[in-house]
């Protein structure tokens, strides 16, 4: 700067002594702007504490103070400097220093350069500009810049330095010349490669092979760029000094990279320009400048956990569950969240202004809730999502019931168990016991028909197997699950597994309906009357003596124990239902009804569920008869025995130990007389019976 000051002082307590020297060495650069061939002249003063007394320069008589001056002319050279600055689109976020202590202030268009940060939101865009600076000393006809986009990992263009980007930013598609001299012109190129080629930069003449770079007509996923490149022409040229600006618009992504807060994305610009030396087109030097940056900017959020209900005593000691975010409408991947009370899980580095919401795993409880959150910026307290988990208890209560229509002679229910149940339940992996119960009370029961197991305590949640470890020998057991969810079954088994819901009331909501369904048979009695006194003396009635015993895994105890009559005035066979199934059953006739024999077959039988065993009785009734001759003698005899004679016969027999009157069949009284030759038949008469025959007007004779 003209007329600037420099001023210089020895360290206190100290002098320059004869003799001594101080030399001062000052670098100095030529303003951007000299034309080749400038000359430039620097004057130099030198003041002392008191006037010199001599000078090797001109000495100032009246002031004491040395002076020298020395000029340099600018020579011919061609040089282009390139410098980055950027700005977000949405400026509400401000902007950071990577420097402590540094204050950030913009250019006149709102741009910073390092160590200054724009912060964009997620999602955001930002604008970074490309500052091209002819600083030569001779005109320039064209400026080539390479701007090798951020990416994590990255290094500069052509510097092989790392840049320390920590996210990629896409391209828009959009790149403008913002500023230039009248006339200029910019073809804008891109290329995919992960290292955009540098060539075109070279001052060997060497240049980028042919699809290294692609002239940008917008039809191209900008996404897809990785580095742009632009050459601006002029007509004719940009003198010394000039300088023009690209704007290039990225978009920030929604989602930073995982791990990382407040991550920046950091950019250059290599650039090389061309000029005319002496008629021959040159190349300047390749050069990359200075690198800036953009920062995405992310939040933190804390979840807190409380947990609240009777069944508290079974919470686990630490909950896991997922922090699930949408960033400018993308869906992050889940984040596997793990929070063991009272220590909050703190998850940071998630994208602000991102909706989050934590889903809790099945950590047994009976119900939770969170409360959604936006996240905030790096510099606001973390975002609070309380979780409540409610933990209940649960009862459930076991019945039994018998499916039987068997009974025996009064109608009374065959008895069948008691049945043993068993339930095991297990939380969170762990098995868990009633109260009253644990590892050395095991839930266990005896049940009888209509009786039941009520378990209380339990944590609701808990998965609970229901086991009917005997079941008498049932035909059939089926089990039916009910809780406050719903109803499921009935199913065939003898073994259920039921998720308990919680209590309501303080009444469990859970049962488990276990039916063991036995089988009935019937018994048929037939009786057979057979033999030739069946039709006049096989009327009955006869008597049946019915004993049916069944053995199972229940015991041995009667089914059916009774007398039935058939024949009288009753039909001759009769069917005995409701006899339990496996009832073996025993048929006695203690009363034929006077039969001469009888036969009972079989015996004995097994009455089968669902069927009908016939037992048959068979009674034989055998006749006999009785032939009548009246003899007549005496010296009357044929004057006065002429008759006729009457005859009347009288018959008992056995009928069940009991005489019995027998009906004489064709009449009890006869007449014997000359015509029927003084005889007379009685047929048909029931064997085993006694008769006495007896004639009205003569003496009683006895026949045999």
């Amino acid at each position: 700067q003209a007329g600037g000051q420099i001023q210089f002082t020895f360290p206190r307590g100290t002098v320059l002594e004869i003799g001594q020297t101080y030399t001062i060495t000052i670098a100095l650069m030529f303003r951007t702007g000299l034309a080749a061939g400038t000359v430039v002249t620097n004057t130099l003063d030198v003041t002392g504490d008191r006037p010199f007394d001599s000078c090797g320069g001109t000495l100032d008589p009246t002031t004491g103070a040395c002076s020298t001056d020395t000029t340099v002319t600018v020579e011919t050279a061609g040089a282009l400097r390139g410098i980055k600055a950027v700005r977000a689109t949405d400026t509400e976020l401000g902007v950071r220093s990577t420097l402590l202590g540094t204050t950030c202030t913009p250019d006149a268009n709102g741009f910073y350069a390092g160590p200054c940060v724009p912060v964009t939101k997620p999602g955001g865009t930002e604008i970074w500009r490309l500052n091209l600076i002819n600083t030569g000393t001779i005109p320039m006809d064209r400026m080539v810049a390479i701007d090798k986009l951020p990416t994590p990992g990255d290094t500069g263009a052509i510097t092989p330095l790392p840049r320390g980007s920590q996210f990629r930013p896409t391209y828009t598609g959009t790149s403008t010349l913002a500023s230039a001299p009248a006339g200029a012109t910019m073809t804008e190129y891109y290329t995919t490669d992960a290292a955009p080629c540098t060539d075109d930069l070279s001052t060997t003449g060497v240049a980028c092979p042919p699809g290294a770079w692609t002239v940008w007509d917008g039809t191209a996923d900008p996404t897809t760029v990785t580095g742009l490149k632009f050459v601006v022409s002029f007509a004719p040229t940009i003198d010394p000094g000039g300088a023009i600006a690209i704007d290039v618009t990225t978009r920030t992504p929604a989602i930073p990279p995982s791990g990382t807060d407040e991550p920046i994305a950091w950019n250059t610009v290599a650039v090389a320009g061309r000029v005319d030396i002496a008629g021959v087109p040159t190349v300047t030097a390749q050069t990359e400048g200075n690198k800036v940056g953009v920062m995405l900017e992310t939040g933190s959020v804390s979840i807190e956990k409380l947990i609240t209900g009777d069944g508290t005593a079974y919470a686990p000691g630490s909950f896991t569950g997922t922090l699930n975010c949408v960033s400018a409408g993308e869906t992050m991947d889940p984040i596997p969240i793990t929070v063991t009370p009272p220590t909050p899980a703190q998850v940071s580095g998630l994208p602000y202004g991102a909706e989050c919401a934590f889903v809790e795993d099945d950590n047994g409880q009976t119900s939770w809730t969170a409360n959604p959150v936006t996240v905030g910026s790096a510099s606001d307290p973390a975002q609070i999502i309380g979780v409540t988990n409610v933990y209940d208890l649960a009862g459930l209560v076991v019945t039994k019931n018998v499916d039987s229509t068997a009974v025996d002679q009064n109608g009374d229910p065959i008895p069948y168990g008691p049945f043993t149940v068993t339930v095991d339940c297990t939380y969170l992996g762990d098995p868990v016991y009633a109260t009253g119960y644990g590892p050395t009370t095991p839930m266990t029961a005896d049940l009888s028909d209509g009786g039941s197991l009520r378990l209380t305590g339990l944590p609701a949640g808990a998965s609970c197997d229901v086991t009917e470890t005997d079941d008498k020998g049932a035909q059939s057991t089926t089990v039916t699950t009910t809780t406050a969810a719903g109803t499921t079954g009935p199913t065939a088994g003898t073994t259920t597994t039921v998720v308990l819901t919680p209590d309501t009331g303080g009444d469990p909501t859970n049962t488990v309906a276990i039916v063991n369904a036995f089988g009935v048979g019937s018994l048929h009695l037939v009786k057979v009357v057979d033999g030739p006194g069946a039709a006049d003396f096989g009327a009955g009635p006869f008597l049946l003596h019915v004993e049916c015993t069944l053995t199972d895994a229940s015991g041995t105890r009667p089914t059916w124990a009774g007398t039935v009559v058939l024949g009288g005035n009753r039909p001759l066979d009769t069917t005995i239902d409701g006899i339990a199934a496996g009832s073996v059953c025993a048929v006695t006739e203690p009363g034929t009804g006077g039969a001469n024999a009888s036969t009972v077959d079989p015996g004995s039988v097994t009455v089968g569920s669902g069927a009908t065993v016939t037992v048959t009785a068979t009674n034989t009734f055998l006749a006999g008869a009785i032939h009548v001759d009246k003899v007549r003698q005496g010296p009357g005899a044929a004057l006065y025995g002429a008759g006729p004679f009457t005859v009347t016969l009288t018959c008992l027999r056995p009928v069940d130990g009991v005489p019995t009157v027998v009906a004489i069949p064709g009449g009890a009284t006869r007449t014997l007389s000359e015509a029927d030759g003084y005889a007379a038949d009685y047929l048909l008469l029931p064997a085993d019976a006694t008769c006495v025959l007896r004639e009205t007007r003569s003496e009683e004779r006895r026949v045999g």
